[in-house]
């Protein structure tokens, strides 16, 4: 009878050891966090999904994003149930703005952290008025509410009185106002109507078809803190979305210590975990920084903790140089190129599709598990190295 070699035996025993451990750290309790989602997809429901994350996220600042194109793809394939969240800002349809205004934008958080992305506009003076184009003719007006209230009309763009809303509430939170436009005409104006601040967060655009909305809960430049950090408002907009997965895309912005990120990161995913059910978190694709290990790691423990979803794009979707190689990253060398983001879209799209299998072969024989721990090493070392390109604002 053939026997290997004593040390070939030796070899392969070493191989199987350490390969499974590198291809289970990849992802972790994806089918089961997936699966209320696909349930109401399956069903031809809507399903809601709000992407919160950093600027990888955020396309239209010089750089290409996956978030666009994964909706697209899941529209595509699941049915448009609408636009999704649109911020109330000038960068997304807001215009004719009058009067003294407070706000925030992209790459921003002003001192209170309001909104569900810290992109946001308010209106101050009595008077003052702001307009909005929205997408779909099913909206709903996210607006802040505060216990010092503001009252503030809303009109077409006729000038005709749709309603007036007070924003008094109890506490520090969110509400919506909805309405169905019966034309094309899709405008919205406000006009304050007292000397306090109406808070202007967005629009939830919406439609009857069965499919998905991916709203993004995303801004440029934010990492745990900025979200750890949120009033009240966030929560309840996660509320008012009707959300039902939460997909977290962090760590690039992360600039913790070992310790404090195992306390931070966890922190803000039982926070999600009291307004959502179902929370993926997707491990940052490897730009390089020394700093991704360690961030990976405590994503990944804070998903086997918690009971959350983990998918590594760190060690699944190629290294530094695998995209700087492939023209997948912008000039900056850490954001994306149009393909960068065409790549990883699909890379996450067929993730959603599989339940996490697409992103790990399925080696049936010694060699390909060898050649797997060859690659995960070669992988791995690459992530050691110390970059110099920029980094990502702060």
């Amino acid at each position: 009878m053939f026997r290997l070699p004593r040390l070939a035996v030796s070899l392969s025993l070493v191989v199987l050891a350490l390969a499974a451990p590198a291809w289970a750290a990849d992802q972790l309790n994806v089918a089961q966090t997936l699966a209320n989602t696909k349930s109401i997809l399956a069903s031809g429901g809507q399903a809601d999904i709000v992407v919160i994350g950093d600027s990888l996220c955020f396309e239209g600042l010089g750089w290409a994003s996956w978030l666009p194109r994964f909706t697209n793809l899941m529209q595509n394939h699941y049915g448009n149930a609408g636009r999704g969240y649109q911020e109330f800002n000038p960068r997304y349809g807001a215009h004719d703005i009058t009067g003294a205004i407070i706000g925030s934008g992209p790459n921003m958080d002003l001192a209170g952290g309001k909104a569900l992305n810290g992109i946001w506009l308010g209106l101050k003076d009595v008077g003052g008025t702001a307009a909005i184009d929205t997408y779909d003719a099913q909206v709903a007006l996210h607006y802040g509410t505060t216990s010092v209230g503001s009252q503030f009309a809303i009109r077409d763009s006729a000038g005709n009185l749709l309603d007036v809303v007070d924003s008094y509430a109890p506490t520090t939170g969110a509400a919506a106002w909805t309405h169905t436009f019966a034309t094309a005409d899709h405008e919205l104006n406000i006009q304050v109507l007292d000397p306090s601040v109406a808070l202007l967060f967005g629009v939830n655009n919406t439609n009857d078809n069965p499919g998905v909305r991916v709203h993004r809960g995303a801004n440029s430049g934010y990492g745990t803190s900025n979200y750890i950090g949120r009033d009240p408002s966030f929560d309840a907009q996660l509320d008012l979305l009707d959300t039902d997965l939460v997909i977290i895309s962090l760590g690039q912005n992360d600039y913790y210590s070992q310790a404090a990120y195992q306390q931070a990161f966890p922190y803000l995913i039982n926070r999600l975990l009291k307004t959502v059910d179902d929370v993926l978190i997707l491990g940052t694709y490897d730009s390089g920084s020394s700093r991704l290990p360690m961030i990976w790691s405590v994503q990944e423990q804070t998903a086997a903790n918690l009971g959350v979803g983990f998918i590594n794009l760190g060690t699944t979707a190629g290294d530094k140089s695998f995209f700087r190689d492939n023209g997948y990253l912008n000039d900056d060398n850490v954001h994306h190129s149009p393909a960068g983001a065409d790549y990883l879209a699909q890379l996450i799209f067929n993730a959603f599709l599989t339940d996490g299998a697409s992103l790990v072969p399925e080696p049936t024989t010694l060699f390909w598990l060898a050649l797997g721990l060859t690659l995960s090493l070669r992988r791995r070392s690459g992530r050691t190295r110390r970059e110099t390109e920029p980094g990502f604002p702060r």
